[in-house]
């Protein structure tokens, strides 16, 4: 459910060399660099480690002869290479005005980058210079696409780093250069020259792999009609002794496609040992293989794959060319990259093509259905997307299976093709429409909501090497529709539709009888029962497609929010600054919504943190987040706090993945002493902690809240925020928990982000999965205050209120960091029978100690699961106020 990396994954990183040189095959081995230090820093050269066998005798100093230095081209290249289709060319050339750049799901290709490209693909190499994502200093693969009539990509590229390591470090290019533009009918070549160095946002990796900086060059070549990018290193060593080091490849490819590997498919393993590693889109599909050997797969977290490669070895004072590996580009769907893969080995007429259509029950095509091909033996094959006019093809060898598949459609019943038949047409059975459409319940206009739709028949097993991801607890949809109005394909039978709108209103549901060819009508009113004047709640952490690790759109992201109630959703992309805003505005959710731009500060050395508010800066690489590697944590976040928006710092997930992806671990916080074991790391330079995160109270009670309370018990104000960390919709949907604060309003437009953080800042909000809890002294004042009580007891007013689809069980009065009092409560003896929201209303008795006094925090908990909104997650309801400060 987390997307931080676990503590296996820093394991497997830091600890598993052993087992990581076993499967790369051959005498591949990871050997710490002896030349470097665990810190990082790069100590004398004359003698490093270099791998070389040691033959007792003295090794020579230096290189009896000077090496001559790597080659460089021409820095332009060809003047038109978008001209090479119909050339027969394979040309190199620049991206020389906008209309050049290629479209895409994440775009970062600039003007005056270079572009490798032929009649069938072409590849977009980035010029040297800061680059945004992880791998900071250009040279890199931006996008990969197959080419239209007019030689042009055809938009279907998603993006992606992909960034090629020699041993512990990356190539930092001084040049990028066209070694042959392709007029002259050969291969077309764009070298990326320059040395190689530390990657610097993971500066561990130092300390586990040998890497030297050698002054290197990698070569993308591309020949006419072909469908593959080979990717060379040229490795100069100055040494009189060869150099070894491991090859690994960073692809941040998992969430821009679908990936797939040969005889499993779309279930890919967590590890493995591959010929080659493909990742299916519906534009075009990638295929990653090793020049010299299986690829390995030894990392797969948080968005990063990393996959090693044999050992290499650089001659002694010699300039040593290695091929690494070959990109393969080919069309939509797993077969479009099978099929360029076959180009490329020689096998394009190996077994035969089938073909045929996919068809409704009324005989009409069915565009973006996927047909999906086993052997006799169930093992898979391929995947097919089906086109505009509902054919499909694959090639194939031997009897196979099929199986067609499409959002609303009935999967259609297995077709067996014998060893020697070509043709077949798949057909689904009959459906109907569901037209809904949502409303408000005080004025019955239309609204947004999200839109559940669970057959009652239940939904069929799919094997996994499909890749076709369904809704969690047997969902068929879920929607979010900005306007209220949503239509959707289902299967003939019976359907129970829901309709919520956070955790505000009344659940609307019913059942419906969806008849062959018909259109179901549905209405649903939201009725609102919770009373929350002056109250709006934000979600601090939401990623979409713009992080690494998250497929869903920034779209998705703003309906999701509007559609579960979320007033002010922030956008805090890994490494990377997105405003929700202009979406917002676009989807005209003004009514509903305020968003804000925010970031994700996500190091690999001492936790993630919340930087809020931002504004993005197109001009500069990530759209101008903080950098963060060799630098402390109180450098980087004075940094931040120096910004013209004068941002808060938010501590995410403090004691998530170890000492790199929590601040709390890192620092060594001890909750029973209130030190910190790592001082060169701490800091004091920050805001609010992310006490829950996708969790609740009992889930983080011995952890986060622990530290909490312990931070306060020590005499630091510490307030708590309570985020989604959403990554994917389909599993973690924005808003729970969310952090509701008291803003004076209820309008979203009128919350600036100044007004937001300093409401945040200054503790005055609650935390809620699901239950909001309110607190207030006689006198108005409420979580975040400083109350002069005058007495040894002081009187506050609590109200606790949800939904009636929520349970709402037991009230826990906790003072000083130790519970004093838990009241039962009981859904059958209301405080106001006209108000079922209601669950608890009265004042509550607080003890205060003398002296420094005492704070009060308030938490109300259920223990049955958020269903309908949240089914089979295991998510319980909860609510916690922020402290209020007490004195005599």
């Amino acid at each position: 459910m987390r997307a931080w990396p676990s503590r296996w994954f820093w394991l497997a990183i830091l600890g598993t060399s052993t087992a990581l040189a076993a499967g790369c095959g051959g005498d591949a081995r990871i050997v710490p660099d002896a030349s470097t230090s665990t810190d990082g820093s790069t100590e004398d050269r004359a003698a490093p480690d270099t791998g070389a066998e040691d033959d007792g005798g003295e090794p020579p100093s230096e290189c009896a002869e000077e090496i001559a230095p790597i080659e460089t081209g021409d820095p332009d290249g060809h003047a038109d290479p978008y001209g090479a289709r119909a050339a027969g060319q394979a040309r190199a050339g620049r991206l020389r005005t906008e209309a050049d750049l290629p479209s895409g799901f994440t775009p970062r290709e600039e003007v005056g980058d270079y572009v490798l490209v032929n009649d069938l693909v072409g590849v977009v190499i980035e010029a040297p210079d800061d680059s945004d994502g992880y791998g900071p200093f250009g040279g890199e693969i931006l996008s990969a696409d197959v080419v239209d009539e007019d030689g042009r990509f055809v938009g279907g590229s998603r993006g992606g780093e992909t960034i090629q390591g020699i041993g512990s470090r990356i190539l930092r290019p001084t040049s990028v250069t066209v070694m042959n533009d392709g007029s002259n009918g050969e291969p077309a070549v764009v070298r990326v020259a320059g040395e190689l160095d530390e990657l610097p946002v993971l500066p561990f990796l130092t300390a586990i792999l040998r890497g030297f900086d050698l002054p290197a060059a990698i070569d993308y070549t591309l020949a006419p009609g072909a469908r593959h990018v080979t990717v060379t290193a040229h490795l100069l060593n100055d040494f009189p002794l060869p150099r070894r080091m491991q090859t690994a490849f960073g692809l941040l490819l998992r969430y821009r496609y679908r990936p797939f590997v040969p005889g499993l498919g779309f279930d890919e393993p967590a590890s493995g040992t591959f010929d080659w590693f493909g990742f299916a889109g519906d534009g075009s599909t990638l295929v990653w293989s090793g020049a010299t050997g299986q690829l390995t797969k030894i990392l797969d977290e948080s968005g990063v794959t990393i996959y090693a490669g044999p050992e290499i070895e650089a001659a002694a004072c010699a300039t040593t060319t290695i091929e690494l590996a070959r990109l393969d580009i080919g069309g939509p769907d797993a077969e479009g990259g099978l099929d360029a893969l076959r180009l490329r080995e020689g096998n394009t007429e190996a077994g035969r093509v089938v073909s045929g259509h996919v068809l409704d029950a009324e005989g009409y095509p069915v565009p973006g259905a996927r047909v999906h091909v086993s052997d006799a033996d169930g093992t898979w094959v391929t995947r097919a997307l089906v086109g505009a006019d509902g054919r499909w093809s694959a090639r194939v060898e031997g009897a196979v299976s099929l199986v067609a598949t499409a959002s609303g459609y009935p999967d259609t019943e297995a077709v067996a093709l014998g060893a020697s038949a070509t043709e077949a047409e798949l057909a689904f059975a009959p459906t109907g429409l569901l037209h809904v459409r949502t409303l408000d319940g005080p004025s019955g206009d239309a609204m947004p909501a999200r839109i559940q739709v669970i057959p009652v028949a239940g939904l069929p097993a799919r094997p996994p090497s499909f890749g076709e991801q369904r809704e969690a607890g047997g969902r068929l949809y879920q929607a979010y529709p900005a306007d209220g109005d949503e239509t959707l394909r289902v299967p003939v039978g019976e359907h129970d539709v829901i309709a919520t709108h956070g955790f505000e209103r009344e659940v609307a549901r019913t059942r419906v009888m969806v008849t062959a060819n018909t259109t179901a009508e549905v209405e649903l009113t939201l009725v609102p029962s919770v009373e929350s004047t002056g109250i709006q709640c934000a979600d601090f952490h939401i990623h979409s497609h713009f992080s690494a690790d998250s497929s869903d759109l920034v779209e998705l992201k703003v309906r999701s929010a509007a559609g579960d109630g979320l007033e002010l959703p922030v956008s805090t992309e890994h490494e990377s600054i997105v405003d929700f805003q202009p979406v917002v505005e676009a989807l005209g959710l003004g009514r509903w919504t305020r968003g804000f731009a925010g970031s994700e500060l996500t190091t690999f050395q001492w936790g993630h943190f919340g930087v809020f508010p931002l504004v993005p800066r197109p001009e500069l690489p990530n759209f101008g987040v903080v950098r963060w590697y060799g630098r402390t944590p109180g450098e980087v976040f004075a940094e931040v706090l120096a910004r013209p928006s004068e941002p808060m710092v938010i501590i995410n997930h403090p004691r998530s993945g170890g000492a790199l992806g929590g601040y709390f671990n890192a620092i060594g916080f001890d909750r029973v002493t209130g030190e910190v074991e790592n001082p060169e790391l701490g800091s004091d330079l920050w805001d609010v902690v992310e006490v829950f995160n996708d969790d609740d109270f009992e889930a983080a009670r011995d952890s986060t809240v622990a530290d909490w309370f312990s931070w306060l018990a020590h005499g630091r104000r510490v307030f708590a925020v309570g985020s989604s960390d959403s990554h994917h919709i389909r599993s973690s949907p924005v808003g729970y928990p969310r952090t509701c604060l008291d803003l004076g309003t209820d309008v979203p437009s009128e919350v600036t982000p100044e007004r937001l953080r300093d409401a945040a800042r200054a503790g005055r909000s609650a935390v809620s999965g699901g239950i909001l809890v309110s607190a207030r002294t006689t006198a108005g004042e409420g979580p975040g205050s400083d109350v002069e009580v005058g007495a040894e007891r002081a009187s506050i007013r609590v109200t606790v209120q949800a939904p009636s689809w929520i349970e709402v069980n037991r009230l826990e009065v906790i003072v000083d960091g130790t519970t004093t009092e838990t009241l039962a409560l009981d859904e059958d003896d209301l405080p106001d029978p006209m108000r079922p929201a209601l669950r608890f209303d009265a004042d509550i008795e607080v003890p205060v100690a003398d002296g420094a006094g005492s704070w009060v925090v308030f938490h109300a908990a259920g223990d049955e699961p958020l269903s309908p909104i949240y089914p089979d997650s295991g998510r319980r309801p909860f609510g916690v106020t922020n402290p209020i400060f007490l004195r005599r």
